[in-house]
């Protein structure tokens, strides 16, 4: 099975917590890496090139980092474009049966996001994603969330890496 990881990230070298867990997948693993951000410099979405890339992949990872407890401002414009009537939901199901994970980043600690100091847990943020998903009819498999990427803990680190191989790679 072949995965996709789109990655929203527009500084991906400097990013210590993306970076440690792609970097954690074995070599020649079946997944297809693409930042968005690198993807298109200009902004400007291929949206039929990303919706014929999406078709060829059973199982779709979004990547992103957190900015302001929400999604990155071009993940949700990829969401809006490409995830579009007529193609995801409507006329056409091309996302039905699809799996869809969520990997999370974050710079603040782990302990900063529950319902007593943010309000809400790192995945109670990501329900609006979670909600498009199971909108279009794919299967959500779940979310790794490795936090306070500029002081990474080591024992986070591994138990992170080890959780997104079983996402990406599905064993």
């Amino acid at each position: 099975m072949k995965t996709l990881i789109l990655l929203t990230h527009e500084n991906y070298p400097a990013s210590k917590a993306n970076r440690a867990l792609l970097e954690s997948l074995p070599e020649g693993a079946p997944v297809v890496i693409r930042n968005l951000y690198e993807m298109y410099p200009d902004g400007r979405i291929d949206v039929a090139a990303e919706q014929s890339l999406a078709e060829q992949f059973d199982r779709i990872i979004f990547q992103y980092p957190m900015y302001w407890y929400d999604v990155p401002a071009f993940f949700k414009k990829w969401l809006d474009e490409v995830v579009a009537f007529g193609w995801a939901f409507g006329t056409r199901e091309a996302l039905r049966g699809k799996s869809i994970g969520l990997v999370i980043t974050t710079g603040s600690p782990r302990e900063t996001f529950t319902r007593e100091q943010a309000g809400f847990t790192i995945e109670e943020s990501a329900l609006p994603v979670i909600a498009t998903i199971r909108y279009v009819q794919a299967q959500y498999i779940g979310l790794v969330a490795l936090c306070n990427g500029d002081n990474l803990d080591p024992a986070e680190v591994a138990e992170s890496r080890a959780a997104y191989q079983r996402l990406v790679l599905g064993k």
